[in-house]
């Protein structure tokens, strides 16, 4: 039953591992070290146990749903160890060779014996995540793990042990005959135990820094509870008439042994996710689709520049962005294909505006307050803005001597080319509104930064809505 428990969590594990792998999410590889008290928990009816330092190693996948919460398994290994004091005496009923019974006494005179166990470690967890800061953030995690002993050894390290037998019949205890095992033994003895897997609770509880975009390190603090008994229930004495040793853990000074560590760790994860999206290219007659990856890193900056006069407004998602000439080149005609997960909400930013400022202070406060988000891969606003274009227009058109630099960024999903294109859409989108409001097209000039310019690190979804905008800037002739 307990051989099935152990496949039963691996193959799990390895399910989650490779099911969740080409999912489109933020993924991670995790290296950690960990120390503190890492031991085998018991108590001894006649001495002490005392919980030793042990240290372990990591390497984890993470996959998250959102922003939020995720899930991680992987493997590894920590070495546990515990120190045991004996202080008691013994007796059996024995039979000699001759046929007759006597009495095996054994005393333990502060014996001491280490336990050293090497489980190899497979986690299952829940995931919590949120940043306190630009870079700052915690993470948390709840979960269950298999710890399965690769290597359980002890090993006797001082004390004596003191061995006789007492005839009752003849009233007669016999000592120092080492040939028959009796006398002082001090004797050091080693050799393996024999261990059950460890059902544990696993929780941790750490704090990361974002050294980029791709690489975060973390430390924190951890637990580990195992539920389980480790040992099996049948039970030898400690040391045999015949001169075999058992160990401590194999006698009936021990009841339950089960697996405790706690303590601090740290580590590193790198992020691993590329997301996958449709491209479609035109070439004359024909609609080739191709697929391709893309790991979310920054290309070299640039930026296109045109002044278009647009007449009517465009709204909805861009399926298929075609070929435009801007400044002598032409971009590609690709598009991106996808299921937009923002839902679009509509409201507005009412603006005051201080009827003492000049015009051009006057625009510069009502296009700051405007927030100028975008869904995905689409030129429709999250948020509406008509009252405030409505305002922002009738200020340009009593004021021709201003001049709008509308300028589109995007997230870092998809290619260079793409995004530069899609941030221009989105200038043209904000230009078309407040030519439909009247504004004349020489008083704006459009500008694409695709994701050059991102305002936050695009690490989470919540990022990446927030890098998905217009900015106005407000100049003079």
């Amino acid at each position: 039953m307990k051989k099935y428990k152990i496949q039963v969590l691996i193959g799990f594990s390895l399910f989650v591992f490779g099911s969740v792998k080409a999912q489109k999410a933020d993924q991670f590889l995790s290296l950690d070290m960990s120390s503190g008290l890492h031991s085998m928990q018991y108590s001894l009816q006649n001495g002490k146990a005392k919980r030793q330092f042990g240290y372990g190693f990591h390497l984890s996948y993470s996959y998250f749903f959102n922003s939020h919460w995720g899930v991680q398994t992987g493997i590894g290994m920590q070495k546990c160890r515990t120190e045991a004091t004996l202080n008691y005496q013994s007796s059996t009923s024995e039979i000699d060779s001759d046929g007759d019974s006597y009495e095996f006494r054994n005393r333990f005179d502060n014996w001491q014996e280490k336990q050293d166990v090497f489980f190899v470690d497979i986690p299952l967890s829940l995931q919590y995540q949120k940043m306190l800061g630009k870079k700052f953030g915690i993470l948390a995690g709840l979960g269950a793990q298999i710890s399965i002993p690769a290597q359980a050894t002890y090993e006797t390290t001082g004390g004596e042990m003191v061995t006789t037998a007492y005839y009752s019949q003849w009233n007669v205890e016999l000592y120092d005959l080492p040939q028959h095992g009796l006398g002082s033994i001090t004797t050091k003895y080693k050799g393996d135990i024999s261990l059950n897997p460890s059902y544990s609770a696993i929780a941790e509880l750490d704090g990361f820094y974002q050294v980029s975009e791709k690489i975060d390190v973390y430390a924190g603090c951890y637990c580990n509870y195992g539920f389980n008994n480790l040992i099996s229930p049948e039970k030898k004495i400690i040391y045999q008439p015949d001169g075999v040793y058992n160990g401590i853990l194999a006698s009936d000074q021990v009841s339950k042994v089960n697996l405790l560590a706690f303590g601090l760790k740290v580590g590193v994860r790198f992020r691993i996710n590329k997301v996958r999206r449709r491209i479609s290219k035109k070439t004359g007659s024909m609609n080739e689709v191709q697929t391709a990856e893309y790991s979310g890193s920054l290309l070299p900056a640039g930026s296109v520049k045109e002044e278009l006069g647009i007449e009517s407004a465009k709204t909805g998602s861009m399926n298929e962005v075609q070929t435009t000439e801007h400044s002598g080149s032409l971009l590609p005609a690709d598009s991106v294909k996808e299921e937009l997960d923002i839902e679009p909400a509509k409201s507005e930013i009412k603006t005051s505006v201080n009827k003492e400022e000049t015009p051009i202070e006057k625009a510069r406060q009502i296009s700051d307050s405007m927030n100028l988000e975008f869904s995905f891969n689409s030129i429709e606003l999250i948020k509406e803005q008509d009252s405030n274009f409505q305002i922002l227009s009738n200020l340009l058109k009593e004021n021709q001597e201003i001049q709008l630099q509308i300028i589109g960024h995007t997230c870092n999903i998809a290619d260079y080319e793409t995004n530069m294109i899609v941030g221009l859409k989105r200038a043209e989108y904000v230009k078309s509104k407040l030519i439909e409001l009247g504004v004349p097209p020489f008083q704006m000039e459009i500008e694409s930064r695709g994701l050059n310019e991102p305002l936050f690190e695009n690490t989470s979804e919540e990022n990446r809505v927030k890098n998905r905008r217009v900015e106005i800037k407000v100049i003079s002739k």
